[in-house]
């Protein structure tokens, strides 16, 4: 596997924060909660970006990242977002 990283001072913890900011209104993001999945070093910087105020999962084997929770498998992302779903719509 190779990253390819752009040469410009952005990171996915710069661009979740921009995107928080640019797709919701002040009321949304103050009643909402960002929520990231990622598997891999380059997620690091959105979990650390959202850590205070959104939910941070890693999929993969359990390692030091700063997500807060984890997951196995892919499967269990969809488990896991079809659950968030249930509780939202009811």
């Amino acid at each position: 596997v190779v990253e390819v990283m752009p040469p410009v001072e952005w990171d996915k913890g710069k661009v979740v924060r921009w995107l928080w900011s640019q797709r919701f209104s002040a009321a949304q993001r103050k009643a909402g909660v960002p929520l990231y999945v990622g598997d891999d070093i380059t997620d690091e910087d959105a979990f650390r970006a959202i850590a205070a105020n959104g939910v941070t999962v890693f999929v993969g084997r359990p390692k030091k990242s700063r997500a807060r929770y984890y997951v196995k498998t892919p499967e269990e992302v969809r488990k896991f977002l079809d659950k968030i779903g249930d509780e939202i719509i009811g």
